[in-house]
């Protein structure tokens, strides 16, 4: 069972799983599906293959890491034949960068056993414990919780009922909305300032969110989401619709014995459509600042000005830091299993100066080109033993 549980098979199918449930939930947009229980059980699941199989490498870590000169005695069998001399072969290892060099004298000889690359040793696991992270990041961010506002500059809301669930009773002011522009004028990116407060205790004073760049405090991610126009009206009809409101663009509502709807033109302009009870278009206005326009006998519409609100998604968990320790983590393994592969030279110096030895080394390439520089055969076999 426990051999099962550490198996490539086993991981292969968990991670096709996994990639089945984020391609249904991207096809079929279907974000809940990342806090579904079939989504944390695959990943505990994962999780559980990966730590026995790791767990399972460190026995063979910890032995490599303890042997010495002395473990290499009576089995020099392997060992194959050098060109060089004694002190050709110690140059050659100095040149090599072969370092922690273990010695352990008999009749036979001098036993050698030398290390380079004893970092690269850890890679993979390092590598290892770095997913292991990002799995637990995953596990936890599928209980994460999430809201969205929609607010004017000069707007107060309190969080969303599911987030203050979570950290207590919450407000969000807004203070400013606005568009930055590059050099060459197009749109740079949407800023929204604001003011939070938590239990009454004001935690953040003029923060800023804005597109990639979200406000990350208290366990709560604040994204620049979207942004909405806004047109100020007032209204004159009946005694329970006469008023001024805040009506958002593209938002067809019943006015009168219409309906009409207000689309975005230029700056200081807005498109106003008017329909009929057959939804009908009878009439299209440009609409700007102060203009009353006629909807039926008993109700007219008169543009005060435009507002921007902006749309903010509010985001509670605490995964997001456990993630990226995560990849800083899997980031520092791959790294080192870039830099170069932990190599052994193992060998035997006889009394009268002939060298025999074997390199130790996963990288055939590496193995091959090594028995050059020692003057050895080359090593055909695959070594295993690190």
């Amino acid at each position: 069972m426990l051999k099962y549980l550490s198996s490539v098979r086993l991981a292969v199918i968990l991670i096709a799983a996994l990639a089945g449930l984020s391609v249904a939930a991207t096809l079929y947009d279907l974000p809940e599906m990342y806090q579904s229980w079939p989504f944390r059980i695959i990943a505990a699941a994962f999780f559980v293959n990966l730590l026995t199989c790791s767990v399972g490498l460190w026995p063979k870590l910890l032995r490599t890491l303890r042997r010495d000169a002395a473990s290499l005695a009576g089995k020099e069998a392997g060992f194959k034949e050098s060109s060089l001399d004694a002190d050709a072969f110690f140059e050659a290892l100095a040149k090599n960068r072969y370092k922690k060099l273990s010695t352990h004298e008999t009749a036979s000889g001098r036993y050698i056993l030398a290390r380079q690359n004893v970092p690269q040793l850890f890679a993979p696991h390092i590598l290892h414990v770095g997913i292991l992270v990002i799995i637990v990041g995953a596990f936890l961010s599928s209980f994460a919780v999430t809201g969205q506002l929609m607010l004017s500059p000069g707007e107060s809301q309190p969080l969303p009922r599911a987030i203050t669930e979570r950290v207590g009773d919450g407000v969000i002011t807004v203070s400013d909305f606005s568009t930055h522009y590059d050099e060459d004028g197009a749109v740079d990116n949407w800023v929204t300032t604001f003011d939070l407060s938590l239990d009454g205790e004001e935690v953040a004073q003029d923060a800023t969110t804005r597109v990639n760049h979200p406000y990350k405090e208290h366990g709560l991610s604040i994204y620049q989401m979207a942004y909405k126009n806004m047109y100020v009206v007032h209204i004159e009809g009946a005694d329970e619709v006469t008023g001024d409101y805040a009506i958002p663009e593209s938002q067809r509502f019943p006015l009168g014995s219409r309906t009409v709807d207000i689309e975005p033109m230029t700056d200081g302009v807005a498109l106003l459509y008017v329909f009929d009870e057959n939804n009908d278009e009878v009439g299209s206005y440009a609409f700007k600042e102060g203009d009353v326009v006629a909807i039926d006998e008993n109700t007219t519409i008169e543009y005060i000005q435009p507002m921007n609100a902006t749309v903010l998604e509010i985001k509670y968990s605490h995964a997001i830091p456990v993630i990226f320790a995560g990849f800083i983590i899997a980031a520092l393994g791959s790294l080192l299993m870039l830099l170069g592969r932990y190599s052994e030279a193992q060998a035997l110096v006889s009394a009268d100066g002939r060298v025999s030895l074997r390199i130790v080394n996963k990288s055939a390439y590496a193995r091959r080109k090594q028995s050059q520089s020692f003057g050895i055969a080359e090593q055909e076999e695959k070594d295993t033993s690190c």
